[in-house]
């Protein structure tokens, strides 16, 4: 009895349907965090805010250097305000670009949605983009190769294939 198979056809399909069940977990929750994302959005009341202050955030390897912004934001509820920072986690290798956007961004008028019952609890201009959806958006392109994967070794075991 061997424990490993011979030849790629003979474990390519079955880690395929392995990857597809793993897939299924996380589209489901995927789904599942697009849809609370999506309720927030519709339900979450609206704020006008400024921002206060930018900075910018690097991160460096040996010979690339990206960059991201970090806002911070002044939101008022009910006549108290609030702050929040915002960014942080959408990098670029146009580190110029990202400077001159945290130079400009002080004053600037954004969006805010809030949790009523903790309005501490912010999203600074939410709306379809991915920024907002970033976990869902993420954990759908895992899905999708794992499905990818799964139907390839379909595939392959369908038409005897054998990779070297």
């Amino acid at each position: 009895m061997r424990i490993f198979p011979e030849g790629a056809r003979e474990w390519i399909a079955p880690v395929g349907q392995v990857f597809l069940i793993i897939s299924a977990g996380i589209l489901a929750i995927g789904l599942a965090a697009f849809a609370w994302k999506a309720w927030i959005l519709e339900r979450w009341p609206r704020a006008d805010g400024v921002v206060l202050s930018a900075r910018v955030e690097r991160a460096s390897s040996d010979d690339h250097t990206i960059c991201s912004a970090v806002y911070s934001v002044r939101y008022s509820v009910r006549g108290k305000d609030f702050t929040t920072e915002t960014g942080g986690h959408t990098f670029s290798g146009d580190c110029a670009g990202v400077e001159a956007d945290a130079a400009a961004a002080p004053g600037r008028k954004v969006v805010t949605l809030y949790d009523e019952d903790n309005p501490r609890g912010a999203y600074v201009n939410p709306g379809l983009n991915t920024e907002f959806f970033l976990v869902s958006f993420i954990l759908t392109i895992i899905a999708m190769v794992g499905f990818a994967t799964w139907k390839l070794g379909s595939w392959m075991d369908k038409r005897g294939i054998e990779l070297p």
